[in-house]
């Protein structure tokens, strides 16, 4: 099967997809029509449902999750998520004055 992948010639998303798009893992039967692009365009993209995967900006989730799933790996977002965690608790633990 051949997917449609999608992301940005950034130094990080060339190291993280290198492993896929040039066979140095077993991918079994998928294989890789790959597009670098901006992530602008990337997410431009994502919200007209043109790619089989790629890359997007965070904010841009809300838009494209009914086409669109997350993966479990790949994402830039878990020390913010952490920050946010640990806000959250603080805000629900302390009292607002």
């Amino acid at each position: 099967m051949k997917l449609s992948l999608g992301f940005s010639p950034c130094p990080n998303d060339t190291f993280i997809f290198d492993a896929l798009i040039n066979k140095k893992i077993d991918t079994e039967d998928f294989d890789f029509d790959v597009m670098l692009e901006d992530v602008q365009t990337l997410n431009e993209w994502a919200i007209r449902g043109k790619l089989d995967v790629s890359k997007i900006s965070y904010g841009v989730l809300p838009l494209v999750l009914t086409n669109y799933m997350v993966l479990n790996s790949g994402g830039a977002l878990e020390e913010i998520e952490m920050v946010l965690q640990e806000l959250l608790f603080m805000k629900t633990v302390l009292p607002i004055i």
